[in-house]
């Protein structure tokens, strides 16, 4: 408690339906165990204020900020960034959608997808074996920093909060 700062944000993906939920659980029972006292529940892209008390009894004002992407829906990173890259060309659009069906019906008794994760992040491993059958990761980093994420409301929308930090 020393060494505290100002802002704390934390970034995750929405891997599970209960997310957000998770984690308010868990910063509730960290806070407690740190004598934190904070002004609301956590909640996805909402500023929380805290406070505590260090060893020389001086208060001490923090905030803490979770991002859970996507916000809208269930998924993970890899979902947010497939959504980005649809909207940049129709094609890419289809073979995603597409890769996505597949997945979706490939292993119907979940004998190797046995988690939805595994399902979400198969989703994105799939297109990517299609757009980028030799080289993956090069190619695949290219192809990410060739998005134009600025120019993107769901990008834009999602990491605004971070603007408030300077």
């Amino acid at each position: 408690m020393e060494d505290i700062y100002g802002n704390i944000v934390v970034i995750c993906d929405r891997d599970e339906k209960n997310t957000v939920e998770d984690f308010d659980i868990k910063f509730s029972a960290c806070f407690a165990d740190l004598s934190i006292s904070h002004s609301e529940d956590i909640d996805n892209d909402i500023w929380i204020h805290c406070s505590s008390t260090n060893a020389r009894g001086d208060n001490i004002n923090f905030r803490v900020l979770l991002l859970v992407i996507p916000f809208e829906e269930t998924g993970a990173l890899e979902t947010f960034l497939l959504n980005a890259i649809s909207k940049s060309a129709d094609y890419d659009k289809r073979v995603i959608s597409e890769c996505n069906g597949f997945v979706d019906i490939v292993d119907n008794e979940s004998r190797y997808l046995t988690k939805r994760r595994y399902r979400t992040k198969a989703k994105f491993d799939v297109y990517f074996s299609i757009r980028t059958p030799l080289e993956q990761f090069n190619q695949r980093r290219e192809i990410l920093r060739g998005v134009p994420w600025e120019n993107y409301e769901d990008v834009q929308n999602s990491f605004r909060k971070l603007k408030e930090l300077g």
